[in-house]
């Protein structure tokens, strides 16, 4: 991580240098706006479109890549798995738009905020979205789609202002006079002012690292809203709305826990769960609770109703709430106000 963090301190240094340099030699400017770019696939019931808002950019310029489906009522579409980075590229930010029904179809969308380090014409992100199409009980099918393939440039600052078809004309010998000798408070506040530029962009980059990197309770919340947003459960749409909510406690808990969830069974994980000391046993024990019924809703056709798939809404948000914070922390707050309020008295 520091590595990263002093190798992307170092580029966006170099940028800031370059571009001061190179800003009186060229009119355009350095990171100007290319075309966005598009492309749609379709497999089974679902139609998946990508589209980037730029198909140039500098190194590590942030751009967006969307990934839409849409599929009919009765098909449920499964987004990708969120990391914090995708093949050459950084994933600097994740929104979640809420799935919009549309006639007889529904909208799942996905903004991705990306940036690259490396330079050249890059494969842009190909992700794999799972769909379950249960529109005939008697016959369940399901299947993956991959985004497609689409190429973006990376441009390194120096390539962004040099124009190989301009040259300028040679000119005669040029009298120079002789450069005076820098005194030494003249060296003190080129090294400060230097010093100081290269702490600034360590910040910035540190401080976008630290926003990119929501923390794993903050992230699940934003998901229960927008799956509260979407009304599944007021629809009778209590299949779509257990699968989503068992997703987001399943991303949460490999998020926060280092659990890979996502890739196993609800008896496998919470087998992998119990031996987690770092996991109280009654919080375990509710955790249990709901994805029993879950389980039962997705592959049993029970039907729990909705007052109980706002319950379960209440209690994994609760879940979080109580697993969010790490053991031992709520003594260390306590031990820190009654530090303070000795301090005062």
């Amino acid at each position: 991580m520091k590595r990263q963090l002093f190798m992307h301190a170092s580029l966006l240094a170099l940028a800031l240098a370059a571009l001061t340099a190179c800003g009186e030699s060229s009119n355009t400017p350095a990171g100007s706006a290319t075309p966005a770019t598009s492309q749609a696939v379709q497999d089974g019931p679902v139609d998946v479109t990508a589209t980037m808002d730029k198909s140039s950019v500098l190194i590590a310029e942030p751009f967006t890549l969307t990934i839409q489906a849409t599929a009919p009522r009765g098909v449920e579409v499964r987004l990708p798995d969120t990391s914090e980075q995708i093949g050459d590229f950084d994933v600097l930010d994740v929104k979640d738009a809420p799935a919009v029904p549309t006639g007889d179809q529904r909208v799942w969308t996905r903004m991705y905020t990306l940036d690259s380090t490396r330079t050249g014409r890059l494969d842009a992100p190909v992700l794999t979205l799972s769909w379950l199409d249960r529109r005939n009980e008697a016959d369940v099918q399901s299947g993956d789609v991959k985004t497609p393939e689409m190429k973006i440039d990376i441009r390194s600052v120096l390539e962004a202002n040099a124009d190989p078809t301009k040259y300028r004309d040679i000119k005669g010998e040029v009298d120079l006079p002789e450069p005076a000798t820098p005194t030494p408070w003249t060296t003190y506040a080129l090294v400060a002012g230097s010093a100081a530029v290269l702490l600034a962009v360590m910040l910035a980059v540190a401080f976008r690292r630290r926003k990119r990197s929501l923390s794993a309770a903050q992230a699940a919340y934003e998901r229960f809203d927008a799956l509260e947003a979407e009304g599944l459960a007021e629809q009778g749409e209590l299949h779509a709305f257990y699968y989503r909510l068992t997703d987001i406690l399943r991303v949460y808990i490999e998020e926060r826990f280092d659990i890979a969830a996502t890739t196993q069974t609800s008896a496998q994980f919470l087998s992998q769960v119990q031996r987690k000391r770092s996991l109280p046993e009654e919080h375990r024990a509710h955790l249990a609770e709901v994805l029993e019924i879950a389980d039962l809703v997705k592959y049993a056709h029970f039907d729990p109703g909705q007052a109980a798939a706002r319950e379960a809404l209440t209690a994994a948000r609760q879940f979080v709430e109580d697993t969010s914070r790490d053991p031992g922390e709520d003594d260390a707050d306590e031990l820190s106000r009654d530090a303070v309020e000795e301090l005062i008295q």
